[in-house]
């Protein structure tokens, strides 16, 4: 039956028996094909033997697992720091990563195991010890319609703003319950495309509980619209060639497909990871890309959608922050004499509300970005987000449609500094004289022993000269000068209840007082960070759950972010685990279920969420993990099936000559699948 298994009478015939249970239950006597000249949906998974493996099939209704024609284990003892794309072959060759050693060959085993199954968990797998790599690949049944699935309902649209909420077509209340996913605004595509195929990645993201995607891009995608590297769509055939925005249009219209509301959003001007000071890509404009094309990048891409119902608002810019002179790890110089000839080469420029520069106020390019959509797009809202990696809106004053704007914030454990800073705190002021001026890291460290007496320190723009500074009283706050070398950072205390008046004060207080409704369009944590014991975790969960518009509950959010591994990008390691992502590295399933419960837990009331429900719901839905499969002794499955053989071979004759078959056909389509 198979040219990998083992030899003896009786494995063979428990295999046969095995095939024609399955068989008869999926309906078919052959192992499920393609259609002619249509290309099988393939998965790829290319993990740790540590992470979660799941083989799942879920193009359409019904869609079972036909073929595993390529799975080993390989040598990851210990495993390269995780590793470029380029070690891995494309989804589809049938080759092990360069430079492993291949320790087996799996496919036949796991394909006896999960032949006809809609999801499974290769034993040969989870019964391995210590580190090694496993690389699957394996294809469903398929009928050549991708689609032919109904359409999964979307709520009334187009969305608006009434009252500070967002509301649908009806007026009733849409929380926004979303994610992130990552990888257009680096390579011009969304990472997993070459895991699995596109209408899986969409369906699978509406069952995990999300109703909007975020969806990340580059100026610099949109204006030069790049062929996309066929590798990174190496699980979707009928992708390959494409150009980037044509990437984009089928992107959205698998999630519109499958129930899920789009969000673009202008995530960096050049493409790359985001973010940091030294990346030039803080503001609206840079010496790669001009406030005029950043505008026109957001004209295209409303224009694009402005007749595409799920696509129901666009981010006009990413994360506003300071743009310092340096280079970002090993990304290229930042010059910032670009936007002030007179600034020293380790200046920060940063940008304001609506003081300072016209050049650097968020108001007067908010507005005219705001506007370059609405002109192509009446209907669709737009966002934008605060400074200081949008964890500050307390200046925000807007002049755009109500009924069209949300604001957007942003929190991270590590938020915990920001640009609000009181008057300087002298020597006397704390006990110990020793590293008044110090680096930044000594200085935030020594900040955190002082204790609340401390509110922040201010730096030079290297981050070298730092002094400490006092608590300012509420919106009465000293900034740096915005054209002057200093960097100003302020403690948040996440630890007591002045975290919650904390982010009143810096957003939260837009949706508190009616004025607009705020989207927590990004937040995240690591999945060794989802426990009850993560203190900014549990305090955050609790305030975005009890807060919210006048009248409702619960602030919409966005989690930081889907993708199982990295895609690429300044300081990440391409193919490297995502350590916030909701997937795994195989693209199938949850990477943890506690982490996902924890994501979940942003949407239940206050009082917090059963992890025992949500796991619940989760098995309902078809996402608990399943256990290994029990070692049985081949003759003891055979003993204890082989009465069932006449059976099942009766019942295969009549249901076919029932069909139309005779039994001739029959003998020989088993023959085929043999």
């Amino acid at each position: 039956f198979s040219r990998r298994s083992p030899s003896g009478v009786a494995t063979l015939v428990c295999r046969m028996l095995r095939h024609l249970h399955v068989l008869a239950a999926v309906g078919v006597v052959a192992r499920a094909r393609p259609a002619v000249g249509v290309e099988a949906p393939m998965h790829c998974c290319f993990a740790p033997s540590s992470e979660s493996i799941v083989l799942s099939c879920e193009a359409s209704e019904g869609s079972v697992i036909a073929d595993v024609p390529f799975a080993i284990i390989v040598d990851g003892s210990p495993l390269p720091p995780w590793k470029p794309r380029s070690r891995h072959p494309a989804c589809g060759a049938d080759v092990a990563p360069v430079g492993s050693v291949l320790l087996a060959d799996i496919a036949g085993e796991t394909l006896d195991e999960c032949l006809g199954k809609a999801r499974c968990v290769p034993s040969a797998v989870t019964q391995l010890g210590g580190k090694h790599e496993v690389l699957l690949r394996w294809t469903c049944s398929h009928d050549g319609k991708t689609r032919a699935d109904k359409a999964a309902a979307l709520p009334a649209l187009p969305l608006r703003v009434e009252d500070a909420t967002i509301v649908d077509a009806h007026g009733e209340r849409f929380r926004l319950q979303g994610v992130n996913w990552a990888g257009f605004h680096i390579v011009g595509a969304p990472s997993g495309l070459d895991r699995a195929p596109l209408d899986d990645l969409a369906r699978l993201i509406k069952k995990l509980g999300f109703n909007i995607v975020r969806l990340p891009y580059s100026v610099d995608m949109v204006l030069n619209n790049p062929i996309v590297d066929d590798v990174f769509v190496s699980a979707n055939p009928s992708l390959r060639g494409r150009r980037s925005l044509e990437l984009l249009d089928e992107v959205i219209a698998a999630l519109g497909h499958a129930g899920v509301l789009i969000w673009p959003d202008v995530h960096m001007l050049e493409s790359n990871w985001c973010c940091g000071t030294t990346d030039c890509n803080g503001l609206w404009f840079n010496k790669a890309f001009s406030k005029d094309q950043w505008l026109e990048a957001l004209r295209i891409v409303a224009k694009r959608y402005a007749n595409v119902p799920s696509v129901a608002g666009m981010g006009l810019k990413n994360e506003l922050r300071p743009v310092c002179g340096g280079a970002w790890d090993d990304g290229p110089y930042c010059d910032v004499t670009f936007y002030d000839a007179s600034a020293s080469p380790n200046a920060c420029i940063s940008p304001a509300w609506s003081t300072g520069p016209e050049y650097l106020q968020v108001k007067i390019a908010a507005e005219a970005a705001g506007m370059a959509v609405l002109n192509e797009a009446p209907n669709k809202l737009v966002s934008i987000g605060g400074l200081d990696y949008s964890t500050d809106l307390q200046h925000v004053a807007l002049d755009l449609p109500k009924s069209n704007l949300v604001y957007e914030a942003h929190e991270y454990s590590w938020s915990s500094w920001s640009t609000e800073v009181g008057d300087l705190l002298g020597e006397d002021d704390f006990a110990g004289k020793d590293g008044f001026i110090m680096n930044v890291t000594l200085a935030k460290d020594r900040c955190i022993e002082i204790g609340p007496d401390c509110a922040g320190v201010v730096c030079s723009g290297d981050g070298l000269i730092c002094t400490m500074r006092k608590e300012a009283p509420p919106r009465l706050k000293a900034y740096a000068p915005q054209m002057s070398t200093s960097m100003t950072y302020r403690r948040k205390w996440f630890w007591h209840s002045g975290f919650e008046e904390h982010l009143d004060r810096m957003w939260g207080y837009i949706a508190k007082q009616g004025i607009a409704p705020v989207w927590v369009s990004e937040f995240g944590f690591a999945h060794s960070e989802a426990e009850p014991s993560n203190e900014w975790l549990s305090r955050f969960t609790k305030y975005v759950q009890s807060h919210g518009p006048p009248g409702h509950q619960g602030l919409d959010w966005g989690y930081w972010e889907l993708s199982g591994d990295m895609i690429g990008g300044t300081t990440r390691t391409a193919g490297g685990t995502e350590t916030f992502g909701v997937l795994g590295h195989c693209y199938t399933a949850v990477a943890t279920a506690a982490h996902h419960v924890s994501i979940l837990a942003f949407s239940a009331a206050p009082e917090g969420v059963s992890s025992s429900d949500t796991v619940s719901v989760l098995v309902e839905e078809g996402w608990a993990f399943m256990p290994p499969r029990s070692s049985i002794s081949p003759v003891l499955l055979c003993c204890a099936t082989s009465i069932a053989l006449a059976l099942l071979v009766s019942r295969l004759r009549r249901a076919r000559a029932a069909a139309g078959h005779s039994s001739e056909a029959t003998t020989a389509l088993v023959g085929t699948d043999a």
